[in-house]
């Protein structure tokens, strides 16, 4: 099972945006999207452009990251 986030450079190393559009680090905390075109529209709508990548994460991995 995979997880789509986006990863976004903060200045301060590589963050992921959250729920409320505050950049997190823990992947938990994370916005999750139904697929990558939605990150996509995402990253568009609020012009992260520049900053934002889209990342598929698996679930197992983030289990295991963080318990």
């Amino acid at each position: 099972m995979h997880g789509i986030v986006i990863a976004v450079n903060s200045g301060v190393g590589l963050r992921l945006v959250g729920g409320l559009g505050q950049y997190v680090s823990r992947f938990e905390d994370a916005m999750n999207f139904a697929d990558e075109i939605d990150a996509y529209r995402y990253i568009e709508k609020h012009g992260l452009e520049k900053f934002a990548s889209v990342r598929k994460i698996k679930k197992s991995a983030m289990e295991f990251c963080h318990p």
